[in-house]
């Protein structure tokens, strides 16, 4: 597949949550660059002065980093005479930084307090801005097809600034409605995926909350990640559930997660170790232990099994769990599974027999017994078969290694 460097960028910086605009005639996009502030604060802006300023100031070849006023930061690529991208908007200061700045520099009515501060803290904060627009400015040698390309620094040329045009005394919470749906959409990606195990993409939808970083409500910072990392621990658990994945998995790993972020002492451990973990985990869940795909009489089954291996479990006795006819259970399991219950039963059983070899000093015949084998000859007899070697080769063999 051909490298394509523009949506590339685009896929990168929606991982980060910034958003990229490609402004091209006729620019009816051009009102949207800043996620609809100006058009929300001013009502009627001259964007069109805004792009023709751009076009007269703006060479092609050159990697503009920009600011507004509002301390906001834009890199601007221009691309051909008429075309441009527009990275941004994205802040390298701590969001409640930006908007004491904003309300310190710029006459705003009290209505509009409320609104404009959840726009502020919905824009991405990038902590280390000179790595990120490096990132970009590497990028632009592929946009630029090889050739060489500059990088300068300009504030955004405004046909009319900011400090020309009265902010609108009408409250319209529309930025705030815009960003309450965004971030609920992300929210509900997120758990759809992690509902189907898909870690990787969970991943990515995860990267993107840093664009929603609401406004604190505790005025401890490590309380304040701590009470959300609870809240992700709970909405997790619940969304495994709905995968079909017996309630003893999940209240175990979910009862060890609201330990370790109660114990957590800083933020960064939080966010880069422990709830990297519990995606990872709670996804792990779904590809082991979920039954969604099965009815619900296979999934007693299959639940009834995995949690009696060890004993002298029988046909019968899995039947009387879930009340059915054996006969019935037998056929309807081997049509679901695609597997007899005998062979499901001695393929957990063998799973935990491989466990308990590779980590342990146990004898052959303890470890048979753990696993519900009636002598080791028959042990030895289905490990093999499911292996391809004996319990004591399979031992000898991962010590070798």
């Amino acid at each position: 597949m051909k490298f394509d460097p523009v949506n590339h960028l685009i896929e990168m910086m929606r991982v980060r949550g910034v958003g990229v605009n490609i402004l091209a005639p006729p620019y009816d996009n051009v009102d949207g660059f800043d996620d609809g502030l100006r058009n929300q604060l001013y009502g009627e802006y001259d964007f069109k002065g805004l792009v023709q300023a751009l076009l007269q100031r703006c060479n092609v070849g050159v990697v503009y980093l920009s600011s507004d006023r509002f301390d906001l930061k834009y890199v601007i690529i221009k691309v051909s005479t008429t075309e441009f991208i527009m990275i941004g908007p994205y802040t390298a200061r701590p969001h409640e930084e930006v908007f004491n700045s904003a309300c310190e520099n710029f006459t705003i009515p009290e209505g509009r307090l409320s609104e404009l501060r959840g726009y502020f803290y919905g824009i991405p904060y990038v902590e280390v801005c000179d790595i990120f627009e490096a990132e970009i400015i590497l990028l632009a040698k592929y946009i630029f097809n090889n050739e060489e390309h500059t990088v300068e620094r300009m504030d955004l040329p405004f046909f009319a600034t900011e400090n020309e045009v009265e902010i609108k005394e009408v409250f319209e919470d529309r930025l705030s409605l815009l960003m309450i749906e965004e971030l609920y959409q992300n929210e509900d990606d997120y758990l759809e995926a992690v509902e189907r195990g898909d870690l990787k993409q969970a991943t990515i939808i995860m990267s993107m909350f840093r664009k929603f970083t609401m406004e604190s409500r505790h005025a401890d910072s490590l309380r304040n990640q701590k009470n959300y990392g609870l809240v992700l621990n709970t909405l997790l658990r619940k969304t495994v559930q709905r995968a079909a994945v017996h309630p003893a998995y999940i209240h175990q790993i979910s009862r060890s997660f609201a330990v370790r972020i109660e114990a957590a002492r800083t933020s960064s451990e939080l966010v880069t170790k422990i709830f990297q973990s519990m995606l990872r985990k709670y996804c792990g869940l779904v590809n082991n232990h979920s039954l969604k795909n099965y009815t619900l009489p296979i999934r007693k089954a299959i639940n009834f099994i995995d949690f009696n291996y060890a004993e002298q479990i029988t046909l019968d006795k899995i039947a009387e769990s879930v009340s059915f006819n054996y006969a019935y259970l037998s056929s309807q399991f081997k049509k679901e599974t695609g597997s007899t219950v005998i062979d499901y039963i001695n393929m957990k059983r063998i799973q935990k027999a491989v466990t308990l070899l590779s980590t342990t000093t146990l004898s052959i015949g303890e470890i048979a017994e753990k696993c519900g084998f009636v002598d080791d000859t028959y042990f030895t007899r289905v490990f093999k078969k499911k292996q391809g070697v004996s319990p004591r080769e399979y031992r000898k063999s991962i010590f070798k290694n």
